[in-house]
């Protein structure tokens, strides 16, 4: 029950690397997302994050309509095996200070697990909330 394909959204968000960031940003809220991987016909580049917007874009002086994603995105991305633990998953992004990580599956991107997904599992896994569901099998 531990693993990471049990927790992560397998809705995927993205957008070309030379979208600007105004674009992002807009995306990022019409999604109702944090992150969104950056996709060049069907390879994922990298991923950008509001963190990344925040700090290498609006805190530096950035210009929005002129700075593109492939700009700012991090990358090689970090991916992690749906069958990874959450334990060590969770260690593996505290300490990489990641926020937001695609899954993969038989080694392409199927699903993205963000720090988010933590709550969910921590309430799970410990029982703090008799209302929460089990996660889908």
């Amino acid at each position: 029950m531990e693993q990471v394909g049990l927790y992560m959204s397998e809705t995927l968000h993205w957008i070309a690397p030379g979208a600007t960031i105004e674009e992002v940003a807009r995306q990022m809220v019409q999604s109702g997302c944090r992150s969104l991987l950056i996709r060049e016909k069907n390879d994922y580049l990298g991923i950008v994050t509001e963190g990344d917007i925040t700090r290498k874009v609006v805190a530096a002086g950035g210009d929005i309509r002129r700075m593109t994603a492939g700009e700012i995105m991090s990358q090689p991305l970090v991916t992690v095996d749906h069958e990874e633990s959450m334990p060590r998953v969770f260690v593996l992004m505290q300490k990489n200070n990641i926020r937001h990580l695609p899954v993969t599956f038989r080694g392409k991107i199927a699903g993205m697990l963000s720090v988010t997904d933590f709550l969910k599992y921590f309430t799970v896994r410990f029982g703090l909330n008799s209302k929460a569901s089990p996660p889908r099998p």
